[in-house]
């Protein structure tokens, strides 16, 4: 009785952490909104194409990568004021971290900015350099 019970909490568990997952052939040709591992490998593990790397990286900022780092936590109209509108068409996705909100992912020549879109407000989540 209590392998079968540990086996279902077992199940549930890999059940909840694949949840977020996605398969290649789902996910539109943008960058991933996920933290990569810091490795110097090229990453491009969901989309086929380079993940940005972490925040913590040794790369010099550049000037509209730093000013976007200065909205993490803002709205997203107060960035497009500041810095214009992306270079492609802003994807969204269902979130991983809120509750029916969105994943967006926007592409600016130097960097990415992620986004979670809610039915009320889209704010910054992060902000990622290009490669």
């Amino acid at each position: 009785m209590k392998r079968t019970i540990a086996l279902i909490l077992f199940v549930l568990l890999l059940t909840g952490l694949a949840a977020c997952s996605r398969e290649e052939s789902d996910v539109a040709q943008t960058p991933s909104p996920t933290v990569p591992a810091a490795s110097s490998s090229s990453d491009t593990s969901l989309t086929g194409q380079k993940e940005p790397p972490a925040s913590g990286t040794d790369a010099a900022p550049s000037g509209n990568y730093a000013a976007a780092l200065e909205y993490v936590g803002r709205p997203v109209s107060e960035l497009y004021a500041a810095l214009g509108q992306p270079v492609e068409t802003p994807s969204y996705g269902p979130s991983c971290l809120t509750e029916g909100a969105e994943d967006g992912i926007l592409t600016y020549e130097d960097f990415y900015v992620w986004t979670v879109r809610t039915a009320d407000e889209e704010l910054v989540h992060d902000v990622y350099p290009a490669e």
